[in-house]
């Protein structure tokens, strides 16, 4: 299977971020979209190295899958740079809040804010921990509405 990502639908931001970490930062800070606890394979050329990054190696025998350390001026696509992002304002971003059809038995609940209950499809999910994993949310919290988990789509009305 290829690659896959879901966007937001409010702002359109995909939900695989990396984030490159600063040099005075712990590894913990950085991490890849996908698939690695960092961006790999970046290729910090001599124009970004000027700009104060670097390419490490996490563990001194492999020099194959080097970590971009982002400088000042990091203009590298593969992460927000940590420079320009704290670890705590970016971990916001990976959560999600989806918008769930109701279903025809659907009846309000205690806490649903006005416009789900006036709402004629939709109703708000909780919010997970975590960004979504391919298609499928888990750990939507509140339950609401009997709604823990769920599967995401990007469509819209008529597709």
């Amino acid at each position: 299977m290829g690659y896959s990502e879901r966007y937001c639908q409010i702002c359109g931001v995909g939900f695989n971020i990396g984030r490159l970490r600063k040099a005075d930062e712990p590894e913990s800070a950085a991490w890849a979209g996908y698939g690695s606890d960092f961006c790999v394979n970046t290729d910090c050329s001599d124009p970004c190295k000027a700009d104060g990054c670097s390419d490490i190696a996490r563990q001194s025998s492999d020099t194959d899958d080097l970590e971009h350390i982002a400088g000042p001026g990091c203009t590298l696509a593969s992460g927000y740079s940590g420079w320009r992002i704290t670890v705590e304002e970016i971990e916001n971003t990976l959560r999600c809040q989806c918008l769930a059809a109701k279903l025809e038995d659907w009846a309000p609940e205690p806490g649903d804010s006005d416009f789900e209950v006036e709402a004629k499809h939709c109703f708000l999910t909780g919010i997970s921990s975590t960004s979504p994993d391919e298609f499928d949310v888990h750990g939507l919290v509140p339950v609401r509405h009997g709604i823990g988990e769920t599967m995401i789509e990007n469509t819209t009305q008529g597709d």
